[in-house]
């Protein structure tokens, strides 16, 4: 016969069990709810990136794990940035995503070679590929050189697919950003565009020269100014052109307001740089295509919203006939796309690829 005391100690141990019980399976906490709610925060990341037509992720506790076959490099990046953002990762105890595990892949099938560099608030962001490790690694030495502490280096092996000379190139790319106060460069196969500001004057004329001198082989520009003033490049080269529009957008994307063709401030005031970057421009006219959502406008909406695109841009002193509005299919990935048409002399150069956007996105409805 069990004594008072141990009566009390029995019906105490009981208690706890229950109570551990419901904190382990039961209460918001508990490692089976928590798994649950990541999950549902890093599915609605993917979305929000418009990533869930390619991307999947998947819970393991807190660590993410992240798959599928990215149309290019941008657009990996920015799911993967989503999902670690998704919920706080503030460790076991506030229950937020502690790591993510990048399974992807890139398509490079149809994606030219290519690096991007964007210079905000003293950062730099570098994100691409690499022919071959040994020149990945010494890409990210330089980085980390030219902006110490403050260099964010995403640079991927893709064996084969470079020009000649492209490390030249990239160095040259690094090197002329790294003396402006903010900008972007994007190398695109052998097309290299620098474009951004600087407070002095000297400088502008020095990243213009050195541009102006690229590697053998590679077609260059700087559309480089000082607060107030203009770019002076001019720019016959219908791919050259296309990788300055793509510059000049920077890395955000680009959002209307839902279920309208209304873009936000901050859109309007990129569109209308990708519009100064493309006055700079003397080839045929440049075509916009915004993807249809069948189930918010479809059609009319997608062309509605370029050409809201095509007014941002012509804010910037051009003739709306210079551009081409058009409309990309509901099940295609690119959201926002530019594009020149090739001249027909140009129409063997299989090089030749569209430009499309970071990504076109939807202001959130709060």
């Amino acid at each position: 016969m069990l004594t008072p005391r141990r009566k009390i100690l029995l019906a105490g141990l009981v208690i706890f069990l229950v109570f551990g019980a419901l904190a382990i399976f039961a209460s918001p906490l508990s490692a089976r709810n928590l798994e649950a709610r990541l999950q549902d925060a890093a599915d609605e990341a993917l979305y929000s990136v418009r990533a869930e037509g390619w991307a999947e992720v998947r819970m393991d506790g807190q660590v993410a794990i992240v798959t599928g076959l990215a149309p290019d490099q941008d657009a990996q990046s920015r799911a993967l940035d989503a999902v670690s953002r998704a919920a706080w990762a503030g460790g076991i105890v506030a229950g937020g995503i502690t790591r993510v595990i990048d399974e992807t892949r890139v398509d490079l099938q149809d994606t030219r070679f290519r690096l991007r560099a964007d210079l905000i608030g003293s950062r730099l962001t570098l994100s691409g590929f690499a022919p071959d490790a040994v020149g990945q690694a010494r890409l990210n030495d330089l980085a980390v050189l030219l902006f110490p502490g403050r260099a964010s280096v995403d640079v991927q092996l893709a064996p084969g697919g470079a020009p000649a000379n492209w490390e030249a190139a990239a160095r040259l790319m690094l090197g002329e950003l790294a003396r402006l106060d903010t900008g972007s460069a994007v190398m695109a196969g052998d097309r290299l565009v620098v474009t951004g500001l600087s407070t002095n004057a000297q400088t502008v004329a020095s990243v213009r020269s050195a541009m102006s001198n690229s590697p053998a082989g590679y077609v260059a520009t700087a559309l480089v100014r000082a607060p107030g003033g203009t770019y002076e490049a001019e720019i016959t080269d219908f791919r050259l052109c296309e990788a300055a529009v793509n510059a000049a957008l920077g890395p955000r994307p680009v959002a209307f307001t839902p279920g309208s063709a209304q873009l936000n401030e901050a859109s309007r005031n990129t569109l209308r740089r990708a519009g100064e970057a493309f006055a700079r421009c003397d080839t045929p006219p440049l075509g916009v295509a915004v993807q249809v959502n069948e189930g918010e406008g479809g059609e009319a909406l997608a062309l509605d919203r370029a050409r809201s695109v095509i007014e941002a841009m012509s804010a910037a002193g051009l003739e709306e006939d210079r551009f081409l509005a058009s409309t990309l299919p509901a099940d295609g990935i690119t959201a926002l796309r530019f594009e020149i048409q090739a001249p027909v002399e140009a129409q063997q150069d299989t090089g030749a690829e569209p430009v499309s956007a970071p990504e076109v996105g939807e202001d959130d409805p709060q």
